[in-house]
């Protein structure tokens, strides 16, 4: 790609965005603003004019969305989300719902299925082999 192709995005936009995503510092955007000694409409201008610039990189989430994003990925229950994070199971089903109104979360059932194990299987398990 030619030099002149590149995009340019300013430290300003940059410093914003890391602050504010998830996997950076994920901090709010009051706390932004605050930090930062600008107005929260400020923060949010900068934001989207950052979304302009580089799509890919949206949309952020807020720490607990991220939080109950990677725990869905690693297999966890509603139940088991809610216990760690000290919240309801309905808090854990409404950031799901945002989750996938965002598109963060691959397609991922309500309910799993849990496979379990009796003794009294195994001579079921015997005769199949």
């Amino acid at each position: 790609m030619p030099a002149d192709c590149k995009r340019v995005i300013p430290q300003e936009l940059v410093t914003v965005f890391r602050m504010c995503h998830h996997d950076h510092a994920g901090w709010t955007v009051q706390e932004v603003a605050d930090l930062m000694g600008r107005s929260e409409d400020w923060v949010l201008d900068r934001l989207s004019e950052m979304e302009v610039l580089a799509p890919q990189l949206f949309p952020i989430l807020t720490p607990r969305q991220h939080r109950v994003r990677t725990m869905v990925r690693l297999g966890l229950t509603n139940a088991q989300m809610a216990q760690l994070l000290k919240i309801s199971c309905s808090t854990v089903s409404n950031v799901l719902v945002t989750l996938r109104n965002k598109g963060c979360l691959e397609s991922v059932p309500d309910a799993v299925a849990v496979v379990s194990y009796e003794s009294s299987m195994d001579n079921q398990i015997k005769e199949k082999f």
